[in-house]
């Protein structure tokens, strides 16, 4: 038979005739039965009914239970593109941004996210998180990854060929500064030595993602080679990069692995003595070169090359602005304004903001260069800390404890702009556990069957 309740009776009824009985046995038949464990457990919260004498010693074990995470990984695009967005995961909204008009750039550059692929480029807007559910009195965490904007040496060419970043100043041989497009200029007069040497410092030594953007007013064309707005070149006449004025008036984009490995993206043929905004845009990631002119894209390729390392030292290799030693080129005859150098692939978007931007310089930045991008956050309508630009992705957390039902949270990208990654809010939940005088692991998978004694020692 097949119990059905915790007890059955059996009864034995003999009849009028008799009989006999012996070795009556009941057997219990288990058939793929588990065996069935126990695990003990210190925290005295899981019990029903936990029994507490004097005073006992309590530890407190703090939680961090997340409530929203952003990454920006809801954006689709392929790798270096960029698209504007005006609202991401978890209720985040874009309310202003310069890059575009209430949105943002939303880059794809798993080389350079700091999680995943896609991470938000902010300059001078904001992005905010309104009316997040919160618990009065409940401790709230906010923790965003930020970098700068990837610029690794700006020239303004304001009567100084210093860097702004102060990473790669220069020195202006034979110096002359005239009016440009954003307060003064770099003036070259198409014959050398005139230009701006830069050593070969390993910074400028750009063989991963890259973006040299400016502006260039041409007085004049080269003759038989290539003008010299930006490269880098040694007298043998190789050049890993190059931008410059081809002798026909167009703007070209060099990269070249060797001598006979090059690739030229050309661009239309400039107007003589017009400010003229240039971007040069290499992708490491999947080898996509792209030119741009006035903030719109006249080429693009991709390329399986990549711009060469190692020059030979004997040849004198030099990042130069205006010019260079080589026979292989030729100096420039113009003017070159706010020339700039990114550690990354900018996209379309931001090349644009700065065209768009003028005579007002960098995006954000107004009239006058800051050193360093900045970042701010903003929690129910009060300033936190500000953040100052880091070359390398940092991480920070500011803490709030809630006084209402909701939370509001701002980040605030000024300045030239800024990169932000894995935006998370976590709530800190805090638990005592019981601390026992003997620890409960050696009884760790015990067979829970058969009979348990529990003493409880009262000294009372």
């Amino acid at each position: 038979f097949t119990a059905t309740n915790a007890t059955t009776p059996l009864v034995f009824r003999g009849l009028p005739n008799g009989v006999r009985l012996d070795d009556v046995v009941l057997t219990e038949v288990i058939t793929n039965a588990p065996l069935v464990y126990t695990r003990f457990t210190e925290d005295t919260n899981l019990a029903l009914l936990p029994l507490k004498f004097a005073s006992a010693p309590y530890a407190t074990n703090t939680l961090f239970i997340p409530i929203s995470e952003t990454g920006f990984e809801a954006t689709t695009g392929g790798p270096g593109d960029y698209v504007a967005v005006s609202s991401v995961e978890d209720g985040w909204q874009v309310l202003t941004n310069v890059i575009t008009t209430n949105s943002s750039a939303v880059i794809a550059d798993a080389s350079l996210a700091f999680a995943d692929r896609h991470f938000m480029a902010l300059a001078d807007g904001r992005l905010a998180l309104t009316n997040l559910p919160t618990t009065p009195g409940v401790e709230y965490n906010f923790t965003l990854a930020y970098r700068d904007n990837g610029i690794l040496s700006w020239w303004p060419g304001d009567q100084s060929s210093g860097d702004v970043m102060e990473l790669n100043n220069g020195t202006f041989v034979s110096p002359v500064y005239a009016a440009g497009l954003v307060r003064d200029a770099f003036r070259f007069n198409g014959t050398a030595p005139r230009r701006v040497t830069l050593g070969d410092p390993t910074s400028l030594q750009l063989v991963g993602a890259f973006s040299v953007e400016g502006w260039v007013n041409v007085t004049s064309l080269p003759v038989g080679a290539p003008a010299v707005v930006f490269g880098r070149g040694d007298n043998a006449g190789n050049f890993p990069y190059l931008v410059g004025v081809r002798p026909t008036g167009e703007l070209l984009f060099r990269i070249e692995a060797n001598s006979s490995n090059r690739v030229d993206l050309v661009g239309p043929a400039v107007s003589l003595n017009s400010w003229v905004h240039f971007g040069a845009v290499m992708n490491h990631a999947n080898g996509n070169m792209r030119l741009l002119v006035n903030g719109v894209e006249v080429g693009s390729t991709n390329t399986i090359l990549r711009p060469a390392l190692l020059l030979d030292p004997a040849a004198n290799p030099e990042v130069a602005i205006g010019g260079h030693p080589s026979a292989a080129v030729r100096p420039l005859n113009g003017l070159v304004d706010e020339l700039t150098v990114h550690g990354r692939a900018l996209s379309r978007s931001e090349i644009g903001a700065v065209f768009r931007a003028g005579a007002n310089g960098k995006p954000g930045a107004g009239n006058l260069p800051e050193p360093e991008p900045i970042i701010q956050v903003v929690i129910n309508g009060l300033e936190t800390n500000t953040l100052a630009g880091a070359r390398l992705w940092a991480e920070e957390t500011f803490s709030t404890v809630a006084t209402s039902n909701v939370l509001s949270l701002e980040v605030i990208g000024t300045a030239h702009g800024m990169l932000i990654d894995s935006l998370t809010i976590t709530e800190t939940r805090s638990f005592n556990h019981y601390l026992a005088e003997e620890l409960l692991e050696p009884f760790v998978g015990e067979n829970a069957g058969g009979e348990w004694t529990l003493t409880v020692w009262d000294n009372r």
